[in-house]
């Protein structure tokens, strides 16, 4: 192995990409006792370092963690909705995303069977024109989120 991953590493704390050689390693170690995982396991193959995880991927009280982020992400759809209709392109824009992921279109699912918010074109919808708004009810749970936060 070449002295190249300490040059890598220092442009890399320069940056402000790493705070301390080494640390990250020590945290995602600690992490993974914390939780009850075992340690993971670091390989030099031909100059290319493999970490290996062996944790469960779905553990107990899991759907609880999936629920909160669909929660959390819920949020954030009537947020950017609350200024207005926006198509799902748009909506994965203003949430940050590059593009419409699996999880927003599930999020957008379940937020139109609960009514939080409705299609612009109810007709047609699986138009290339069709945008999503906010209900009534949307805008109560948006305003009832926002007051539990003050």
């Amino acid at each position: 192995m070449t002295n190249n991953p300490p040059i890598i590493a220092e442009a890399f704390h320069r940056t402000g990409a790493v705070e301390v050689w080494g640390r990250g390693t020590n945290r995602v170690i600690a992490m993974c006792k914390k939780h009850g995982a075992s340690p993971p396991l670091f390989e030099e193959r031909q100059g290319f370092l493999i970490v290996t995880f062996r944790a469960q991927l779905v553990a107990d009280g899991a759907a609880g963690t999936s629920e909160a982020q669909s929660g959390a992400q819920s949020i954030r759809v009537l947020g950017a909705l609350s200024r207005g209709a926006l198509s799902a392109r748009s909506l994965a824009v203003a949430l940050g995303m590059r593009s419409k992921t699996g999880a927003l279109k599930r999020t957008l699912s379940e937020m139109l069977s609960k009514t939080l918010i409705e299609y612009t074109l109810p007709d047609r919808p699986n138009s290339r024109l069709q945008k999503y708004r906010l209900t009534e009810k949307g805008r109560q749970a948006l305003q009832k989120h926002e007051e539990g936060r003050q």
